[in-house]
């Protein structure tokens, strides 16, 4: 009854087997998104009466995972590394609703990015990972992503423009408002579409025509997912 409880109220990620990982793989990021919606007042409120020290939190947190002084090794840990690795986006978003961000001078977000883009990219080389295993690298991923970001939303500083084409528009925020759907059917999309092209003959080798049609297939089952779930 537990293990059922977390497919209802995931407050950690719910159960699965060794088959089903190719349909839950991407779950991870509901509970994780789930305890960032909790405790964003609390955690808003910290962030505008004491910025630089509500920020240093997750940054001591990778640093600790980094030495390998703290690793997740229970539930309650699992959402300490949670919070470690994905509240910085969280306070970013913070920075750029309140309009930090659009403020901040081009050397101090190119500065700031690339230090955080070089720490990613390090971690990762000296891990000698090929790009399959990323997902592997957790604190490196967030520390690139945090400085690419940042860049990104520097660059795009005025939340009102929009692109002139009413269909561009309309695409753009169709995608936008159905980006979980969209995140969560993409591990069962790519599973079954393997599946399918396996059982046709065709071989799932790297040549880019196998890679192609693998994509065109999954992307299409992602737009079935879509159609009859919404966002």
């Amino acid at each position: 009854w537990r293990s059922m409880l977390l497919w209802v109220v995931p407050l950690f990620e719910p159960p699965s087997s060794a088959w089903g990982t190719a349909w839950t793989g991407s779950l991870w990021f509901v509970p994780a998104y789930l305890w960032l919606t909790l405790i964003s007042p609390p955690l808003l409120w910290c962030f505008r009466r004491w910025p630089l020290r509500t920020a240093v939190l997750p940054a001591l947190g990778l640093a600790l995972v980094l030495s390998g002084t703290w690793s997740a090794s229970s539930r309650v840990g699992e959402i300490l590394l949670t919070f470690a690795l994905f509240a910085g986006y969280w306070l970013i978003g913070f920075a750029y609703h309140d309009n930090r961000i659009q403020t901040m001078s081009w050397s101090s977000a190119i500065i700031l990015s690339s230090i955080l883009m070089s720490a990613g990219l390090i971690g990762t080389i000296r891990a000698g990972v090929t790009a399959a295993q990323l997902a592997g690298l957790p604190v490196a991923n967030s520390l690139w992503g945090a400085g690419v970001v940042i860049l990104l939303l520097r660059l795009y500083r005025n939340p009102d423009s929009r692109p002139r084409s009413a269909p561009v528009r309309r695409a753009l925020a169709g995608v936008q408002g159905r980006a979980l759907t969209i995140f969560l059917w993409s591990f069962p999309a790519y599973s079954i579409s393997a599946a399918l092209l396996a059982r046709d003959g065709s071989s799932l080798s790297s040549n880019a025509a196998s890679i192609t049609q693998q994509i065109f297939l999954a992307l299409g089952l992602i737009m079935v997912a879509v159609l009859l779930l919404g966002w």
